[in-house]
């Protein structure tokens, strides 16, 4: 089952990278190696910062999956998930720091801030919380969702609200 997966870039130095590394598109070969056989293809970066448990988070993504930046209460952006793989290389080179080893690679990132309200009312959190790091919304929830909404696309349109469709 594809899934929503949030990620937080509400530290300076997150929403940093996230401007850094998934508003323009990177085309870098070490890239194109580990996701596709194709050279010329543009991707689009976020990772997370190695720890024990961010890995053991970081491994329950799959191509397919949806990213949800948050920041300030917003959601600040989404994209579709082509794959992960770990890479000190392209930690040090795009993030400038090997500690950011967790590399997720989008197929492209729509960058626009989104009301995070709907998506707290369907999964009932409380005003006062929000995302840290990376969080995958209850799994049981986001099934009921989506056999509402057909795919994962649909529902992501559902919970920002967007006029196009995204599939």
């Amino acid at each position: 089952m594809n899934k929503i997966i949030c990620f937080s870039a509400s530290s300076k130095e997150a929403y940093n990278n996230f401007i850094n590394t998934t508003t323009k598109p990177i085309k870098d070969e070490l890239i194109s190696e580990q996701i596709t056989s194709k050279c010329d293809e543009d991707y689009f970066l976020w990772a997370m910062r190695y720890s024990k448990k961010n890995e053991s988070l970081w491994k329950k993504i799959n191509k397919g999956d949806y990213a949800l930046f948050y920041r300030n209460k917003k959601f600040i952006g989404y994209g579709e998930i082509l794959g992960t793989f770990l890479s000190e290389e392209l930690a040090s080179k795009y993030y400038n720091n090997i500690i950011y080893k967790l590399i997720i690679v989008l197929k492209s990132v729509k960058v626009m801030e989104f009301s995070r309200e709907k998506m707290w009312k369907l999964f009932k959190y409380s005003d006062v919380a929000r995302i840290q790091g990376m969080m995958i919304p209850n799994l049981v929830v986001q099934k009921q969702l989506l056999n509402e909404h057909n795919n994962i696309a649909n529902l992501i349109n559902h919970i920002l609200d967007l006029q196009e469709n995204i599939s």
